[in-house]
């Protein structure tokens, strides 16, 4: 029997669009290729009324991954609160990456994610199945991930994916400036690296033809201005077909 895995992400601020968690997208992609069945439960995607409860008992899943921002973190709590004690949680995310130690100390075993992971999640999560954590443990994604070869995100893993009106775009990472008020090198790194333009429109394209209601395409960036070429060659090809509105994000 194929083990089920619910991905969640709770609401942290009142939403202005129905976007998508790229981690969380990109993470199933990488379960579905591994042989595992995954849902994704995103408040920021869902309508109000239906629960994260409603999502559990749907999913009835062997395992529940929490992706935690610092705006999400009480909300994330009171829903891991709702997990049963014989259902193992593994944790990840930015508020996750910049405060593991922390989440050492939680009551609960958990399996904690710091930094960004890739398919590494296979082995992950089928070892956390076999053998839940009576105590926390860490794992430190220390290899860069390679952006250009990543897993196309799974939107149609969420539910109410139908619904999802923005997608988020990622065509570059890290950032090679070090502002004081901004986290950004510290979660990605002050390496830019560039996926291809082309492997960007084979994605957008992917996920305008799964995504009936979509009506935009954020570039998420950590910086997408850092190399100014680069971004002239992704607007041309994207404007050199009719697509949705795009919207650059982080400038």
């Amino acid at each position: 029997m194929t083990a089920k895995i619910l991905l969640v992400r709770a609401q942290g601020s009142s939403r202005t669009a129905l976007v998508p968690s790229l981690g969380l997208a990109t993470i199933s992609s990488h379960l579905l290729n591994g042989g595992f069945d995954v849902a994704v439960y995103d408040q920021l995607v869902s309508p109000s009324e239906f629960t994260f409860g409603q999502a559990m008992e749907s999913a009835k899943p062997a395992l529940v991954g929490f992706s935690i921002y610092t705006n999400n973190m009480v909300r994330t709590q009171a829903m891991m609160d709702e997990v049963p004690l014989d259902t193992p949680i593994v944790v990840g995310g930015p508020h996750v990456t910049l405060n593991s130690h922390a989440l050492l100390q939680h009551p609960r075993g958990l399996t904690i994610v710091a930094g960004e992971i890739g398919e590494d999640i296979v082995d992950l999560a089928r070892m956390t199945i076999q053998t839940p954590p009576t105590s926390s443990r860490m794992y430190t994604q220390s290899d860069k991930v390679d952006i250009d070869n990543k897993a196309l995100p799974a939107v149609s893993t969420f539910y109410h994916y139908q619904a999802i009106t923005d997608y988020p775009l990622r065509t570059s990472r890290g950032c090679p400036y070090r502002c004081s008020f901004c986290a950004v090198s510290a979660l990605s790194g002050r390496t830019w690296m560039a996926r291809k333009p082309e492997s960007c429109m084979a994605e957008v394209d992917t996920a305008i033809a799964v995504l009936r209601n979509l009506k935009r395409v954020h570039i998420v960036d950590d910086c997408p201005t850092a190399k100014p070429a680069h971004l002239k060659t992704l607007l041309s090809l994207y404007a050199a077909k009719q697509r949705p509105e795009m919207i650059i994000d982080n400038v």
